[in-house]
Order: C-alpha cells, then structure tokens, then sequence
C-alpha cells in the first residue's frame, strides 16, 4: 500500500483491518483501543433484541440510546482513545461489533 505525505518527514499509512466484538453474555466492554502513533475509523454495529445503554470514545458518551439494530459509520478513535459500549443489564443477548480501518504515523 502506499502512504499520504502529511508533512516533509511525516506519513500517514494504512496499518492494520479492524474487526471486534463482544462475546456472548458480555454486556459492557472495550471493542477498540487506537495506537498511540495513529487513530482509527470504525464503523458501529448492534444487533439483538432490545436497546442498549450507551456507546463511549475516551470516557465521554456520544450516543446514549442505540436500538437493537443500528449502524452508526465513520467514528473517529484518536491517538490512544477507546471505543467502549454498556447495556443495561439483562441485554446480554445483543451482539456489537466494530469494523474498520487503522492509520499509524510514520516518520
């Protein structure tokens, strides 16, 4: 793959496909943590019976009802930051998983 001139002595390259999820009976839970040399953009998806709690980046909650079945695309992790989910308890039946790409910075 080729890299993105950012700056005379800085690129930005493709690093890694990213795919996670919870497991079953899990109902809260980190799905993605991006490197701390790049970010990473993921795309969000539930499914399940029931809505669930909320949906966090770094601590702060950015969506806090998500149905039982919901995309939500283009969400930007920052250097080091985390993806993580919470349902209510008795939701351990729905299902979340994060896709996407990650990008480093390269010297």
């Amino acid at each position: 793959m080729s890299a993105t001139l950012v700056s005379s002595n800085t690129t930005i390259k493709v690093n890694a496909a990213i795919s996670a999820g919870n497991s079953l009976g899990q109902i809260s839970g980190t799905l993605y943590t991006a490197p701390s040399n790049g970010y990473g953009i993921v795309n969000f998806r539930s499914s399940g019976s029931a809505n669930m709690t909320s949906l966090t980046i770094a601590g702060r909650t950015f969506v806090t009802t998500i149905t039982a079945a919901q995309m939500i695309y283009g969400i930007y992790i920052g250097p080091s930051q985390s993806l993580s989910w919470t349902s209510s308890s008795g939701l351990s039946a729905n299902t979340v998983e994060v896709f996407g790409v990650e990008f480093i910075n390269t010297p």
